[in-house]
């Protein structure tokens, strides 16, 4: 998960986004992860501590 190039449909964007959910999860003590699906399609997921 690094900043670079990214494509939504036809638009291009500017790759900033799983990148900036990976720093503000490792902020606040947690994790995220993105894994691409066969066939298409990726699964993120974002895991956070719990109070207490």
């Amino acid at each position: 998960m690094l900043p670079g190039d990214a494509r939504v449909g036809s638009e291009r964007g500017h790759g900033l986004g799983l990148a900036l959910v990976r720093s503000v999860a490792h902020t606040h003590g947690g994790t995220a992860t993105a894994t691409a699906r066969p066939g298409g399609g990726l699964v993120v997921r974002v895991t956070l501590r719990g109070r207490g």
